[in-house]
């Protein structure tokens, strides 16, 4: 097992690496608890220092903190906000009043002394920002009498540090991409602290498609650093922005330069996993057209294809005689004419055994004619095999003999006779035919008459990306779109529908746990294959997903979608990439969180244990780790492998693991079936449940949560699971957890006879059943509330008729189930034979008789009840009739007999509850 702690992206600062590893998720631990108000309500302490300490770090070089004023900003903003912890909020003591030796105790609690042990050298400095840092509390000018104090930083540093703080401290209230105030009382804060003076700039995406969107991002992001100097600071779904010295007046070139990198950069990625389009199949080795559009030189193409090729193991002796019988079995069927000028040529080429690198050379032939015969190039049989005789300048006569290996003789076997003909007639070895079909690939590639996929990109880049509000997308191209779909109404992208040529792309294209059907359907109705027209722009985004996640059949995988409350800091996002990248390593492909144990240890604390993310290696359940970082950006996400042996088990599965994300990084977040976010930014609360299963909804309610309804779901999803712990002591209780969930969304009150069975079911003995029953009571009320009045209601008369019944002993001889409901059953019992002979009343009346005899014949001689028990039975029977039978069923004989086993199994659970107390 291992914790997913962050690790800080390449600052060559071992203080802040410190920082990251003692005090952000460690020593802050007492903050994420406390929930902030006003305009931060939704979060919490600890994330709102986290964030303000990531950003201080980041404008560092901006304002020339040296390492000192490093750590003592970073001290005074850790404990800024310390007024807001319990011994100060609780008597309304005001930050102005902490006193030197309580900000100095405050940075010890949070480990801040572990990493800077000598700020008691500097706590005037570190006292004097952290009461000062509000506006609100500030009557102008930073300090008063400074030369009273023992500040170690002169007079215009504090005050330059002072309004560093502030801006870092106001920017989280900046919600939106779009917000400008907040923004700009940032960027006044940020120029007073500094020698120079910024502009705030951005670059904004109009869409998103998942981590083809995030390498957008991150791509631009890294041409505007380096080709600017722009600083990136607030990173939002939607764009992120920079600090810049001066703005950019894009022109159209500069833009399309931009639009280039952005191109080559993601083309990078793709073409370092280019090998997983070129596989090994029963008629040679094929490479993906989806390979030959990546960029990827002929070169390095072949070359993977040759190491396929010598990576078999040795050809075997009989490999020869096998392809000889069956070229010779097809030729049998020629017609007579044929055969003596065939066995001139064949029995002369075939007359002994094959060299390997006859064989390896039979291999390479094919391996060129199946991508002749892409639709890269889409060369008919015919032509591909006149393509290699032209290249070795094989004699038209022996290209006859060749002609006669046809059909599939000729696609399994040609190239076997071919390659030692021209090895031992034509004097070549495998090297010269090498180079041969090197060069010849070069220039079918370069020459490819096929649309140059880099312009359809770039074209899509123009469309989406602006910059500062200037974007240079023709504005020919909303027409073009129109134009495309009355031209060819049955040859849009299935996904997106964008004017652009398209490829025909089956399930093997995609992830191996998507199927066809997940595409939407453009295609004209009427026979032929399954298949669905795919863009060029969508092919990235598909063989995106396909290289970096792994995805297995067997599995569900669902996704992750995370999104700032407000905006990532750069370092926050730097961190989280080059984490999971050192999670990765180099065998691990996958992590499973270990929602389990984290369950089972936060039931165990008051609180949350210390904000750690506990996982274990895994091969198929549970998040695949990226390849590549650069899919990690504006919006996290990360898919997850879901085990479960249906949707029901699959989804609480997913949930689970979701809420621990948002609780450990206090995200937004939406849960989908879909690798691209549903739903923009705006558009949801905190937790946005895609594809919830029907049979849930009772139980969780609507798909869009807010902040309070997913703090009473994480709750409900913790009593659940204290609850299956008690009733079930095995290692695997996903089957219990969710047959409990599906009956809440049905009847939260028939919860009371399930756990009654699972109770009986794996209890020893009465007094087993009476422990485990009072120990998951009041969780099961818990769950109950959501229930609402009625429910509540029910719930309140069993617990009334249960004390009754315990408090008297009205009950059979022992503590067993049926003892326990005798009363119980008489009443039913009569209830069920109710007729014009036998009303209520006499039934009531009966009822009290047959309970009284029944405790008379199993009570010993010496201890027969009396005037005083029947008068309790008759309180029990007047209870049931009157609060249960009148009140909550209104007198509906027919609904109260329908709901006797639920009712029996609640009366069960108080009836214990009141035996114990009593």
């Amino acid at each position: 097992m291992e914790l997913f702690n962050l690790v800080a992206p390449d600052l060559n600062n071992d203080f802040f690496d410190d920082f990251l590893q003692e005090i952000a998720f460690k020593g802050l631990a007492p903050y994420y608890q406390i929930k902030q108000s006003g305009k931060r309500e939704g979060t919490s302490l600890g994330e709102h220092v986290l964030m303000g300490d990531m950003l201080l770090e980041r404008l560092k070089e901006i304002c020339q903190l040296n390492e000192l004023e490093e750590k003592i900003v970073l001290a005074a903003y850790t404990v800024h906000d310390m007024n807001k912890i319990e011994r100060f909020s609780k008597d309304n003591i005001p930050l102005k009043k902490a006193s030197n030796e309580d900000i100095l105790e405050e940075l010890e609690r949070v480990n801040f002394l572990t990493i800077f042990s000598e700020a008691e050298d500097y706590i005037e400095d570190i006292g004097l920002l952290v009461r000062n840092h509000s506006d609100k509390f500030h009557t102008g000018g930073s300090f008063l009498s400074p030369s009273k104090k023992n500040y170690k930083l002169n007079k215009k540093r504090l005050d330059q540090l002072l309004e560093l703080i502030r801006a870092v401290d106001i920017a989280d209230l900046s919600h939106d991409f779009d917000e400008e105030y907040m923004k700009a009382k940032f960027l006044t804060k940020v120029n007073v602290a500094g020698d120079k003076q910024y502009f705030l700039v951005a670059h904004r995406v109009s869409e998103h498609r998942g981590i083809l969107t995030n390498m957008v991002h991150n791509a631009t992001k890294d041409y505007l650093e380096e080709e600017y100097g722009w600083i990136p600071i607030f990173t939002y779904p939607e764009g992120i922005h920079y600090l810049a010295e001066k703005k950019v007046e894009f022109s159209k070139k500069e833009f399309s330069n931009l639009a280039r990198s952005v191109e080559d950069k993601i083309d990078k990625v793709m073409q370092g996993e280019f090998s997983n389009f070129i596989s090994s199949t029963s008629t040679g080795i094929k490479v993906d057209i989806k390979c030959l559009d990546l960029g990827v030189s002929f070169e390095q193409i072949l070359k993977i294809v040759n190491n396929r090729i010598h990576s078999k193991k040795s050809y075997n002796k009989n490999q020869h005689s096998n392809t000889t019988k069956k070229i010779e079995k097809k030729l049998k069927k020629l017609d007579q004419s044929c055969v003596e000028e065939y066995s001139k040529f064949f029995n002369i080429l075939l007359e002994d055994a094959f060299k390997e690198e006859e064989f390896y050379l039979g291999e390479l032939l094919r391996a060129y004619y199946n991508i002749l015969r892409t639709d890269k190039f889409a060369f008919n049989a015919e032509q591909a095999w006149n393509r290699l005789y032209e290249l070795f300048e094989v004699k038209e006569e022996v290209q006859a003999y060749f002609e006669l290996l046809s059909g599939q003789a000729a696609v399994f076997y040609r190239h076997y006779p071919l390659a030692r003909y021209l090895i031992r007639e034509n004097g070549l070895s495998y090297e010269d035919i090498y180079q041969v079909l090197e060069a010849e690939g070069t220039k079918l590639l370069e020459n490819s008459t096929k649309e140059d996929k880099d312009s359809i990109f770039k074209r899509y880049i123009y469309r989406i990306l602006s910059i500062d509000g200037k974007s240079f997308v023709d504005k020919e191209e909303f027409k073009t779109s129109f134009d495309y779909y009355l031209e060819k109404p049955y040859k849009q992208c299935s996904t997106c529908g964008l004017d652009y040529e398209v490829d025909d792309w089956m399930a093997g294209d995609v992830q191996d746990n998507i199927k066809i059907q997940f595409f939407s359907n453009r295609l004209k109705g009427g026979g032929g294959e399954p298949k669905r027209n795919i863009c060029k722009v969508c092919n990235k985004q598909f063989v995106l997903e396909k290289l970096n996640f792994t995805a297995y059949s067997q599995t569900k995988t669902m996704y992750l979608h995370f999104y700032p409350k407000s905006f990532y800091p750069d370092i926050f996002l730097e961190s989280f990439k080059k984490t999971l990248n050192s999670l990765k390593g180099d065998d691990r492909s996958s992590i499973l969180l270990l929602s389990d144990k984290m369950i089972v240890e936060e039931l165990k604390e008051e609180h949350d244990p210390n904000r750690e993310l506990i996982f274990k290696e895994t091969k198929s359940n549970g998040n695949p780790l990226p390849d590549y970082s650069e899919v990690i950006g504006n919006v996290i996400t990360l898919p997850l492998n879901c085990p479960g042996d249906n949707n029901t088990q699959q989804f609480i599965f997913a949930l689970q693991q979701i809420l621990i994300w948002m609780r450990y990084f206090n995200f937004r977040a939406i849960l989908s079936e879909s690798a691209v976010p549903p739903l923009k930014s705006n558009e949801f609360d905190r937790l946005y449940l895609d594809n919830l299963p029907f049979n849930l909804k009772g139980i969780i309610g609507e798909q869009n949560l807010q902040e309070e309804e997913v703090d009473e779901l994480w709750e409900m999803i913790k009593d659940f699971y204290a609850i299956c712990s008690e009733v079930d002591e095995g290692t695997d209780r996903r089957k219990i957890y969710a047959q409990l969930l599906r009956t809440a969304a049905d009847n939260l009150l028939e919860l009371f006879f399930v756990l009654d069975r699972l109770i009986v079911k794996n209890s020893n003995t009465a007094n087993q059943e009476i422990t485990t029953s009072n120990k998951i009571l009041d969780r099961l009320e818990r769950i109950l509330f959501k229930g609402g009045k009625e429910v509540m209601e029910t719930a309140k008369v069993m617990a009334e008729l249960g004390e009754l019944g315990a408090g008297s002993y009205i009950k059979g001889k022992s503590y067993k189930r049926n003892s326990l409901l005798k009363p119980i059953d008489i009443i039913f019992d009569l209830l069920e034979r109710k007729s014009e002979y036998l009303d209520e009343e006499i039934i009531f009346a009966t009822a009290t008789q047959e309970i009284f005899d029944h405790i008379s014949r199993i009570s010993p001689e010496d201890r027969k009840p009396g005037d005083t028990k029947y008068q309790k039975i008759e309180e029990f029977i007047t209870a049931f009739k009157e609060k249960l039978f009148e009140g909550v069923y209104k007198g509906k004989l027919n609904e109260l007999i329908a709901d006797q086993k639920v009712l029996k199994s609640a009366y069960l659970f108080y009836y214990r509850k009141a035996s114990k107390d009593s």
